[in-house]
């Protein structure tokens, strides 16, 4: 989670030098062929996001893994309602994606978007290692 975040920031420098350099059209950037080589080439712009999104993710799903037993030690959950519990993780990703997918398109700062994110996962896993059930 804090690897996500460190990242995120660096993606806040990354962004600030990419802006005081001259815009390039986009299909000068793009090769026509595509191949694993040129995976060495890509901006460090893109490493960092890649990072980021990585770490955001593995440190989502091994708790989604072990939710259940989780909620139903620590607060004495029946299955069913522990399923529920972890499922809403679920239903809000399916919801919110599309209104912050929505949100940065409409008013762009990407990387706020990601450091808040990494920001609030953060948030979460400290709730949890604070409060006793």
């Amino acid at each position: 989670v804090l690897l996500s975040y460190v990242f995120g920031f660096a993606l806040i420098c990354f962004e600030n030098s990419a802006e005081k350099q001259e815009p390039q059209d986009i299909t000068d950037v793009i090769p026509e062929n595509v191949d694993f080589k040129s995976i060495k080439n890509f901006p460090i712009c893109f490493w960092a996001v890649a990072i980021s999104c990585l770490t955001i993710y593995a440190s989502i799903f091994p708790f989604v893994n072990i939710s259940n037993d989780f909620f139903i030690y620590n607060y004495e959950f029946t299955l069913k309602t522990a399923s529920r519990v972890t499922s809403i993780v679920f239903l809000i990703s399916a919801i919110s994606c599309s209104v912050f997918g929505l949100l940065t398109d409409k008013i762009g700062h990407r990387v706020t978007f990601v450091i808040f994110a990494s920001f609030l996962l953060l948030l979460a896993h400290s709730m949890f290692l604070t409060f006793n059930p």
